[in-house]
């Protein structure tokens, strides 16, 4: 449950930093790197955490 909140959390972030770039042209070139950022360690955590979840048996997983 809490792996899929993180992703979740990661692309509402992402999106709000889209819509804040629209809204603060000065900085729109930070908000719009700061969006994909967000986005991908949300998708990072995601892909981790399951990572962490997989078991094969009978082997060693590091």
């Amino acid at each position: 449950m809490a792996v899929h909140s993180m992703a979740c959390l990661g692309a509402a972030l992402g999106l709000r930093c889209t819509v804040r770039s629209l809204r603060h042209r000065p900085r729109r070139a930070g908000w719009l790197a700061v969006g994909p950022v967000a986005i991908g360690c949300g998708i990072g955590t995601l892909h981790f955490m399951a990572m962490i979840g997989f078991n094969i048996q009978g082997a060693l997983i590091r």
